[in-house]
């Protein structure tokens, strides 16, 4: 579910926000959600926690830093399969698709967690380890 009880429905702000306004947005948010790309750096950048799906990159190489957000795998074996910046041609993204909804809800449960925790304790926001199977 993307918004729940008591929370605004979900808002589409694609083509309607300049880098700066993208950044002001992500810096507002609790936790972003969504696949290794810039908007998930930004998102690092500005302070947000992000939850990064990964399939083809590597995350030891492109993820969050440590204890600060989480990533997500399918656990696929050929993943990850980039190398400096290529992808192995693959038919299918098994390792995208394969990615299971649950353990994305799990890691946002996780990353909200950690950044209550972090609150309460005055510390960092979004502490969470890797929650890949």
């Amino acid at each position: 579910r993307a918004s729940g009880a008591g929370a605004p429905p979900p808002a589409d702000f694609c083509g309607r926000l300049d880098l700066r306004g993208t950044a002001d947005l992500l810096a507002r948010a609790t936790v972003f959600v969504g696949p290794d790309s810039g908007l998930a750096h930004l998102a690092v950048a500005v302070g947000t926690p992000p939850v990064v799906l990964f399939g083809p990159g590597d995350p030891c190489k492109w993820g969050p830093p440590e204890g600060f957000g989480a990533v997500v795998r399918s656990g696929e074996p050929c993943s990850p399969c980039a190398l400096f910046g290529t992808v192995k041609p693959c038919r299918k993204a098994w390792c995208m698709e394969r990615i299971a909804p649950d353990a994305v809800a799990d890691a946002v449960r996780a990353v909200m967690r950690g950044r209550q925790a972090g609150a309460a304790q005055g510390g960092p926001r979004g502490d969470v380890e890797d929650v890949s199977p």
